[in-house]
């Protein structure tokens, strides 16, 4: 049972329909009901009647809504325990934010921490990972969203979800039309990769040296914008970070490749991990660790909400399985 769960019953029950909770949550309407639904399961009965006109408090809805209630004004007096008010939490918070990062995510984060914290100013950088853990180490950041390689996080980090690696390209590149591609098959491709210093590319450069594979590098683009115009111009390919599974989607490659902008194909043999954290400097005052706790709640709703959305469409910009 989670408070997200009772908070949807409330708010159905107040709107008089899913559709119109949906609107009011600004969540898609299968996300409603999921949630009610799953809450219903833990129950074992119906919260609600479907009707026609929307829905109705079974007999269950009736006896457990007072108790909803209850249970979520106490849970947030817990979480208020020992918290400053949002109103003195004040001044600057330097976030830095990975260009792998579905586009999304800052509108939401911004606008989570103004609703919650008014009185925060937020500064945000964006750049690849390995430039904002530099910036982290020389405490030019506060806050620090960004992709480590492999599934090793460090002590202080807070794990968000697994990336895979995906060679990126045109959309309609035959080259892509599998879901898979295997390392060896890097070889001689023009590929447009980040200069050094990246995390990625150290990875994988190394990786492929150690199994006699030449990466032929013909552009080096720090710019993501830039890097998605050249690759959906058949520039070259790019070697990217995909979010794993039905949360592709929280990545800005997977994004674009849902858009059709892209295609991609996850390379394999072997696969490519990173993870996805977020970090803060211990150091910093209140309104750092409210940021972070922010930008946590932030980032886990866009992956739950892009592991619910349906998959169909993307069969075609991710290829098909190989035999």
């Amino acid at each position: 049972m989670e408070v997200a769960q009772l908070k949807t019953v409330r708010e159905v029950y107040k709107a008089g329909s899913l559709s119109k909770a949906s609107m009011r949550l600004n969540k898609a309407p299968s996300i409603i009901s999921r949630q009610v639904s799953a809450l219903e399961k833990e129950f074992g009965a119906r919260i609600f009647h479907r009707t026609g006109r929307g829905v109705e408090l079974t007999e269950l809805g009736e006896q457990i809504l007072p108790q909803i209630d209850q249970l979520i004004a106490a849970m947030e007096r817990m979480l208020q325990t020992g918290k400053r008010h949002p109103e003195e939490l004040s001044g600057e918070v330097r976030v830095f934010i990975s260009s792998a990062i579905c586009d999304s995510f800052v509108v939401r984060l911004v606008s989570a921490v103004k609703e919650a914290y008014p009185c925060i100013l937020l500064q945000i950088s964006e750049g690849y990972s390995v430039e904002i853990a530099l910036a982290m180490e020389r405490s030019a950041a506060d806050v620090a969203i960004f992709l480590r390689n492999g599934r090793t996080v460090a002590p202080g980090e807070e794990p968000i979800g697994e990336f895979d690696t995906y060679l990126v390209g045109r959309p309609g590149d035959p080259l892509l039309a599998g879901r898979e591609i295997l390392l060896s098959e890097l070889q001689g491709l023009p590929l447009v990769i980040p200069s050094e210093p990246s995390l990625a590319r150290y990875a994988i450069g190394d990786l492929a040296a150690s199994r006699g594979i030449e990466l032929t590098i013909v552009t080096e683009v720090n710019s993501s914008k830039s890097s998605r115009a050249l690759l959906a111009a058949g520039a070259g390919y790019g070697i990217a970070p995909v979010g794993c599974g039905p949360a592709r989607e929280l990545g800005a490659i997977g994004e674009w490749i849902g858009q059709g902008v892209l295609q991609g194909a996850r390379i394999r043999d072997p696969d490519l991990k990173r993870t996805l954290v977020v970090r803060a400097n211990t150091s910093k005052k209140d309104r750092v660790d409210a940021v972070r706790k922010t930008a946590i709640d932030v980032l886990r709703q866009l992956k739950r909400e892009t592991e619910l959305k349906p998959c169909s469409g993307f069969g075609h910009r991710f290829g098909t399985a190989r035999p």
